[in-house]
C-alpha cells in the first residue's frame, strides 16, 4: 500500500503537469506562483470552481 507521502508527491506531479498542460507554469519554484494564482482567478469566483472553468464546478465529496 502507497504511503500517503507517496500518494502527495504523485497527486502534486499530476496536478503540475496538467496545469503546464493547459499553458500555466507549474514548477515547484516560487518563480511560478504568479501562474498558480492567474490559474485561481481565472476558473474560479471567489475560491468557488467557476461555471466552465477546468476545475469541477460545486462541492468536492
Amino acid at each position: 500500500m502507497a504511503s500517503l507521502l507517496h500518494d502527495v508527491d504523485t497527486s502534486a506531479a499530476w496536478t503540475a503537469r496538467a496545469l503546464n498542460s493547459s499553458g500555466y507554469r507549474a514548477d515547484f519554484t516560487p518563480e511560478s506562483l504568479p501562474d498558480i494564482e492567474r490559474f485561481m482567478t481565472e476558473h474560479t469566483d471567489h475560491g468557488i470552481a467557476a461555471d466552465g472553468g477546468l476545475p469541477p464546478a460545486g462541492p468536492l465529496r
